[in-house]
C-alpha cells in the first residue's frame, strides 16, 4: 500500500502548505488581534488629547452654545460643526483641553462649509496636541 498514485503525489506537497498556513493563522491570531488592539488603543490615546470642548458665549457671557472638535495643528487649527460656532464673534468662542483644562480664545475663522456643518477654525495658541491626518494619496 505504500504506492500512491502520481496526482496525489503531486498534490501532497501543495495541499500540506496549505493545511500549515491554516494552522499557523490559527495560532497567530490572538497575537495578532492583541497587537490591533493595542495599537488602536494607542491611537486613542495620542489623538484624544487634540479633543476640545468648544463653547460659544453670549453678549452676557452667558454659555450659548457648546460642542466640540478637534486640533489637527500644532499652532491652533482646529475643526468642529459649523453650528456650533454660527454666527458667534471672535471674542465669544473658546477651545478647552479637557485632559489639561488649557483655555484657547478664537483668533478668527478660516473655512467654513455651511452645507457639510464643517469650520475651519484659527486659536491664539503656541503649541497644542493635534491629530496627525493621514494622507490619501500616500
Amino acid at each position: 500500500m505504500q504506492h500512491t498514485a502520481p496526482a496525489v503525489r503531486r498534490w501532497m506537497k501543495p495541499i500540506f502548505l496549505a493545511a500549515a498556513l491554516v494552522a499557523l493563522m490559527f495560532l497567530a491570531a490572538p497575537y495578532l488581534e492583541s497587537y490591533r488592539q493595542k495599537a488602536h488603543e494607542q491611537t486613542i490615546a495620542d489623538n484624544s488629547k487634540a479633543m476640545a470642548v468648544i463653547t460659544v458665549y453670549g453678549k452676557n457671557h452667558e454659555q450659548i452654545a457648546q460642542g466640540s472638535g478637534f486640533f489637527v495643528s500644532r499652532d491652533g487649527i482646529l475643526v468642529t460643526n459649523y453650528h456650533v460656532v454660527r454666527g458667534a464673534h471672535i471674542g465669544d468662542v473658546q477651545a478647552m483641553l479637557p485632559d489639561t483644562k488649557a483655555t484657547y480664545f478664537l483668533k478668527g475663522l478660516i473655512a467654513k462649509d455651511e452645507d457639510n456643518d464643517f469650520a475651519l477654525l484659527k486659536f491664539d495658541v503656541k503649541e497644542v496636541p493635534y491629530v496627525r491626518l493621514g494622507d490619501s494619496d500616500t
